[in-house]
This record gives structure tokens, sequence and C-alpha cells, in this order.
């Protein structure tokens, strides 16, 4: 039995039933990521994008902490503890909430004391450089990946619109800070959204800027995939895309993607800039649009 086996074994006995800390549920046409572990402190958003599959309010979990702990205890008993954790998956950890309950702090700090490798997945990376979550954000074992979907989230006629993303000049001034720090940053420019029936995805200027400005601000990587249509979609948004999707789509469970020329499509501008600005890119579940190829290294080692 090799490593990964028993890591997969492992994962099994640790089981999905424990909400608190869980196996990623791993989806899409392909699944490039190791194993990892998930930790969603908050259900539900309120950043409220119209292509979000996680509607408003937000709102705090009963017993979570507690639970939390019986997680670690467990996950560190099976040695899953050296698995990244992702914090998180689902609902970004710091959204208005937080600052009232601040489980998701707490989880970090829980998660990063008991030597587990986490990667912090959120929109609001301002909230890293507040006071008190400074030690959580320069412990060694912390990465950071930061969502710019588009450059339209201030604009309220985009459906990237978010009525509390903080202004892009901002994030971009925070990432900058965060990588002067030495942090590892990346940033996901997803969902990629096809332009169709009246929905504007992104142009391929803007995919442009976005990775541009991203490198300029000491970004590691670009992650990227095209939009999964389901009904967790805003219905809105679900009712303009869904012929597109049924004519140009494949089915994935519950789920539709667009096909694999069409990905590669919508894509394409993506990969080009990162080859252009010289960083690297990866696809995620969407590698086999692009023959194959998880992640493209652009930047010459000695660069590195």
């Amino acid at each position: 039995m090799t490593k990964n086996d028993d890591i997969r074994t492992n994962l099994d006995k640790f089981g999905k039933r424990g909400w608190a800390l869980k196996p990623y549920d791993m989806w899409g046409s392909d699944k490039p990521c190791p194993p990892r572990l998930v930790v969603n402190p908050y259900k539900g958003c309120t950043f409220q994008h119209q292509y979000c599959y996680i509607a408003p309010p937000a709102y705090r979990q009963d017993g979570f902490r507690t639970h939390l702990q019986d997680r670690i205890r467990k996950a560190k008993k099976l040695g899953l503890d050296k698995l990244v954790v992702m914090v998180s998956s689902s609902t970004d950890p710091f959204q208005p909430i937080e600052s009232k309950y601040r489980d998701s702090h707490y989880a970090l700090q829980e998660l990063l004391t008991n030597d587990f490798p986490v990667l912090v997945m959120t929109r609001n990376p301002q909230t890293l450089l507040e006071e008190d979550y400074l030690e959580i954000t320069r412990h060694p074992k912390l990465n950071i990946d930061v969502s710019i979907p588009s450059l339209e989230e201030n604009n309220p006629d985009s459906i990237y619109y978010s009525p509390i993303a903080a202004p892009l000049n901002e994030t971009y001034d925070v990432m900058r800070r965060l990588t002067y720090m030495g942090k590892n940053v990346r940033v996901k420019i997803e969902p990629v959204v096809p332009t169709a029936n009246g929905i504007d995805g992104q142009s391929r200027e803007e995919l442009d800027e976005i990775v541009g400005r991203s490198v300029e601000a000491g970004v590691k990587m670009i992650i990227s995939k095209t939009m999964r249509l389901n009904h967790s979609v805003p219905r809105e948004m679900y009712e303009k895309l869904i012929g597109y999707y049924e004519k140009n789509g494949i089915n994935e469970g519950s789920t539709l993607a667009l096909s694999i020329d069409v990905r590669k499509e919508l894509l394409q501008p993506v990969l080009d800039a990162c080859e252009e600005h010289e960083i690297d890119f990866c696809s995620c579940v969407d590698s086999d649009s692009l023959d194959g190829d998880n992640c493209r290294v652009w930047v010459p080692d000695h660069c590195r």
C-alpha cells in the first residue's frame, strides 16, 4: 500500500459526518488537487455575487468550536495533520460576521497551533493585516488565496457586484503588503463566466489586467476555472444561462459544465495573460480543456 493509499484509507475513517473539519469534497471533470481537509467557520455568504452558489445571510454554527477541537484531535490521531486545510471552501471566512464572533480567527489559531498547513481563501484579505490577526498571518504554515473574479465588483450593474467587497485598489495594496511580509499569495480568477443571453462575462482585457496587477503585487500564481451551473445559482442568472449550458455543456452529476472546447476558449485569455506576464497558472478542475496540463510554469528558475 502506498502513502497516498494510507491517506485515503484514513480519510475514509475520518469521514464526512464531522462538519467542523472534514475531507474536501472534490468535484468537476478533473480532480487534480491532492487530498485536503476543509473548515467552513460560517454558513451562508453576505458577498451576494450573482453567480455564487451560497446564499445570504451568513450565520454562526452552534457548537462549532467544541466540535472543531474534537475533529482536530481525531485528524491528528489518524496522521492527517500534514494535509492542507482550506479555510474556507464554501463561504468567506472574513465576512462582516467575523468581527462579532471571530470563529475564523479561532479556527486558524487552533489549526496552526496543531501544526496543520492552512490555506485561507478570501475576498477580504484586509482582515489578515488587522492587529489581532497578525500572529496568524505571520505563521509560516499560513498561505493565502485571494478571490478576484472581476474588475467590476464595485459596479452595481455587474453580475460580479458585491455590496461588501472592498475597492480593488485596497485589495491589491493589501496583497502587496502581504507578499512583502513573505507570504505566499495566489489570486483566483473564478468563475470565468461565458457571455450569453444578457450575461456579460469577463473580457480578455479585463482578465489581462487582473493578472498584470496581481504580478505587480507580488502574487506567485493565478488559479482559474470556468463557471458550473446548477440550481444553487441565483434564479435570474440560472434562467439566463441554462439554455446556453444545455446547448454547450456536459453533465457532471447535478451540475452542468461547459464542453471542453468552450472551457478552453474561456480560459485561454487567462493562460495567455499568465504567459505574457510570466506568472504560474493553474487551471484547477478544467485541466482537461488544456490538454490535460493542470499547471503551467512560466517563470524561469533563476527568477523565483
